[in-house]
């Protein structure tokens, strides 16, 4: 079974039958960034994490009660982005079906919200920046359906600096077969992966365009 960086998306349910699977949830919203020659220069993920996972990132950080700072977080965003690359930062970008290839990512940090719920805010450089006239199709998953990206509901997609007439739109997945979900919950009780590239099935495909 493929195992998640410890430091990465690592979570136990204690008296869980499926208490070495990990499995996290995370409300995904994405931002395109453009220069100022109107090319597509790479993303800025902001990824907010579900209530269980939060608290087990801030378990012992500070004082009992006390949410951390981002400070006091920057030592976990340092190792979090140190093994997103073994997982092309669960980020799939592809311009005429050609994947696009990513720099080292830059500026990441974790916040902690009213709700106490933990974001994970990161930029994503591509190596060689793309014309913005390129219709490219944006996905974020893992593949083995350890960890669920989902976007957010409202303003999933942001496009910042993009030249006028740019637009977006999100196709949401087709609902799973019976079949597809019983191959799920049975990989999830036995503490398998469901299937190659499984989460590619639940997840959104995010098409930019530009005149």
């Amino acid at each position: 079974m493929k195992q998640i960086a410890v430091f990465l998306f690592a979570i136990i349910f204690a008296g869980s039958p499926a208490s070495a699977h990990p499995h996290v949830w995370v409300t995904a919203k994405a931002q395109v960034l453009f220069d100022a020659q109107g090319l597509v220069t790479g993303f800025r993920h902001i990824w907010k994490f579900d209530e269980a996972y939060s608290a087990y990132q801030v378990q012992g950080l500070t004082a009992s009660g006390e949410m951390p700072t981002r400070d006091q977080m920057a030592p976990l965003a340092k190792k979090t982005m140190e093994s997103m690359p073994d997982f092309k930062y669960f980020t799939f970008a592809k311009v005429a079906g050609v994947a696009l290839e990513y720099a080292p990512a830059t500026g990441a940090h974790y916040d902690v919200d009213a709700d106490k719920l933990v974001t994970l805010t990161y930029e994503l450089p591509l190596i060689k920046p793309i014309a913005s006239s390129s219709v490219f199709v944006l996905q974020v998953y893992d593949p083995d359906f350890f960890v669920e990206f989902n976007f957010a509901e409202t303003d999933p997609i942001t496009l910042v600096g993009a030249p006028s007439g740019c637009s977006t739109s999100a196709n949401k997945p087709k609902p799973l077969e019976v079949s597809e979900y019983k191959k799920l919950s049975e990989a999830f009780f036995a503490n398998q992966s469901p299937g190659s590239n499984f989460g590619l099935k639940l997840a959104s495909r995010i098409i930019i365009a530009c005149p």
